[in-house]
């Protein structure tokens, strides 16, 4: 191995090494068409498997607030803080009527925190990630993973405008 081959070895693996240790949950590359996870209302473990149905299709109950979740880990990585300050600014730069009505609201938690570990399996989280969720009465009826969020992360205006769209076709439902 020669000495250039060595360094870009060792760089290479402190750089993987950074981002492990940083808590960085980014989901792997996608691999073909896998389904992005929606659902009419999120299934605990024990339950049937998430029956998955369109994003712009009507929830069998008529939803009365959307909320969107960013779940992160505990250790986060500076890509992780960007999407969810993204997220923030564009919740109250677009959407500050509907956050001020009551009919939008955000919530960022932590997955790994035991009052927020039943979260891991209602919505399939296996990363940090964005979550819209219609709902009832205070009980989800329908959700979608908004993953693509980790597509756009270093593209504010790109992000933003994926976060508003995903945001505005869950309100229309209301």
């Amino acid at each position: 191995m020669t000495v250039l081959s060595r360094t870009t070895a060792i760089i290479a693996l402190t750089l993987i090494g950074t981002v492990v240790a940083a808590g960085c949950n980014k989901p792997a590359p996608a691999t073909g068409d896998v389904p992005k996870a929606t659902g009419d209302a999120p299934k605990a473990a024990a339950d049937s498997p998430n029956s998955v149905a369109p994003a712009a299709g009507k929830p069998s109950t008529a939803p009365d607030k959307i909320v969107v979740y960013y779940f992160h880990a505990t250790r986060r990585c500076p890509t992780c803080l960007g999407i969810q300050d993204n997220i923030e600014q564009t919740i109250n730069e677009k959407f500050a009527e509907e956050t001020t009505s009551g009919k939008l609201s955000f919530e960022e938690l932590n997955f790994e925190e035991d009052a927020n570990k039943h979260f891991v399996d209602e919505y399939q989280l296996s990363f940090s990630t964005m979550i819209v969720a219609a709902q009832a009465g205070g009980k989800t009826v329908k959700w979608e993973n908004a993953e693509k969020v980790w597509e756009h992360a270093h593209n504010a205006p790109a992000l933003k405008e994926y976060v508003e769209k995903m945001i505005r076709t869950y309100l229309n439902m209301l």
